[in-house]
């Protein structure tokens, strides 16, 4: 087909450029440039193949009318050969054409049953991230290669917007889904991702430690056969049903937010940071049922003046008051210890609450290196052993 379109093209091609001269250069320019530029930048990507289809179209259709009259034999030799075509591919574009064929449509659909609107859903390349969008609603659905191209392709700015993006997340209360090709990108092309590791000069390893923080919390999600694993990040409300949050794995904060602090770092002790005025935590968005839960436990270390550490209890509406809280007194030793607080007897432990917000310390004024680590928090169950 190629060989008969080049050969109606250049048959034609004084008169053509006599005829239609200005339009026939535009076309001519239109093909070279973006054909030059693709057979550079991704040669076996179809997909940008398609776009040449119609300024060819119209060359051969202006090619045919330049030759001659209405039904002239290239007309007819046209016109046999693209019947041929569509008869030749008519069951594929027919298969194709029911979408279900396509890798991302199944992905995207599969996606859907295991994601919430909320969800954040890390995905490869755009085209998938365009098919989570239009077919599934999925608005928080991002990209590996969008977010590299906003980036520059400096990976240090990217991988600061993905745990960005990650924490921000599990802070509201949503899950975290990240496709296998976002955690291990691929060096060439495939029926599910872009070549981003060859196209963005990037390593496995510094993907990898990216992603390190939240290896631990990753749950495996198998979509079928043939198609890509997805790993899952519990929610808040499934981590604090389960062992709390344990910030000693890395860099993960899993949803928590700092404030009144002057820096932060992670070793393997926890979180710490350098208070400033009255420091706190505040928990990501979650429901508890303190009908379920008879302790709060805090382990954590500190090296501050002032031992008295404070805990609020947020209403429904997040709102924080004095007598909604809970103090205690901390040791004069700065190394780790778990705090158990007792709550079961706390008049504003009743119902429903929708968070925590905990501060460490409630000085003011805070001397020049000082500073406290959390390691973790967790909600001690009413039928847990004491």
């Amino acid at each position: 087909m190629l060989l008969l379109f080049a050969s109606i093209v250049l048959v034609a091609l004084r008169r053509l450029v006599r005829v239609h001269r200005p339009l026939v250069l535009l076309l001519l320019i239109w093909l070279l440039v973006y054909g030059a530029f693709f057979f550079w930048w991704e040669p076996d990507n179809i997909e940008f193949w398609i776009a040449i289809l119609p300024p060819a179209l119209l060359l051969l259709v202006l090619a045919l009318q330049a030759l001659g009259t209405a039904w002239h034999a290239g007309v007819w030799l046209a016109l046999i050969a693209g019947f041929a075509m569509l008869g030749l591919n008519c069951a594929a574009i027919l298969e194709r054409g029911r979408g279900d064929y396509t890798p991302q449509l199944q992905i995207a659909r599969l996606l859907g049953t295991y994601s919430q609107p909320g969800d954040l859903l890390l995905v490869p390349d755009g085209l998938q991230e365009l098919y989570l969008r239009y077919y599934e609603q999925r608005s928080s659905a991002v990209s590996l290669n969008g977010v590299l191209q906003a980036s520059q392709g400096n990976w240090d700015i990217a991988c600061a917007l993905l745990q960005g993006r990650i924490e921000a997340t599990l802070h509201s209360g949503a899950a975290v889904l990240i496709g296998e090709g976002v955690l291990r990108p691929v060096a060439v092309q495939t029926p599910y991702g872009d070549p981003l590791l060859e196209r963005f000069a990037l390593s496995e390893a510094q993907v990898a430690a990216c992603f390190a923080p939240y290896a631990a919390q990753l749950r495996t999600i198998n979509l079928g056969e043939g198609l890509p694993t997805y790993y899952r990040l519990p929610t808040a409300q499934e981590m604090l049903e389960g062992d709390g949050w344990d910030f000693t794995q890395g860099t993960a904060r899993w949803g928590w937010q700092a404030g009144n602090v002057l820096g932060e770092y992670f070793d393997g002790d926890g979180w710490g940071f350098f208070p400033a005025t009255d420091p706190y935590l505040v928990s990501p968005r979650i429901h508890i049922d303190t009908a379920r839960y008879q302790a709060i436990q805090v382990r954590l270390a500190k090296k501050v003046s002032n031992r008295e550490g404070q805990i609020f209890f947020m209403d429904a509406t997040g709102i924080i008051e004095e007598d909604r809280s809970i103090r205690w007194e901390l040791t004069k030793h700065s190394r780790l210890k778990t705090y158990h607080l007792d709550v079961r007897d706390h008049p504003a432990w009743a119902g429903v609450l929708a968070g925590l917000r905990i501060d460490p310390t409630i000085g003011k004024d805070q001397d020049d290196g000082e500073h406290l680590q959390i390691a973790w928090i967790k909600l001690i169950p009413i039928d847990a052993e004491e």
